[in-house]
C-alpha cells in the first residue's frame, strides 16, 4: 500500500466518524430516554 492509499483510507475513516458522530448527537436524546427506562424497568426489577 503506498502513501496515496493510506490517506485515502484515513479520509474515508474520518468521513465515516464523522457522520457517526452526527448520527449520534441526533439520536443522544432518544438514547438518554431508553436508558432512563431501562433504568426504570431494572430498578422495578430489583425492588421485586
Amino acid at each position: 500500500m503506498d502513501d496515496h492509499d493510506a490517506i485515502a483510507e484515513d479520509h474515508q475513516l474520518t468521513v465515516l466518524l464523522n457522520t457517526d458522530y452526527i448520527d449520534c448527537e441526533k439520536s443522544h436524546n432518544a438514547r438518554a430516554i431508553s436508558s432512563l427506562v431501562i433504568m426504570e424497568q431494572f430498578a422495578v426489577k430489583i425492588q421485586f
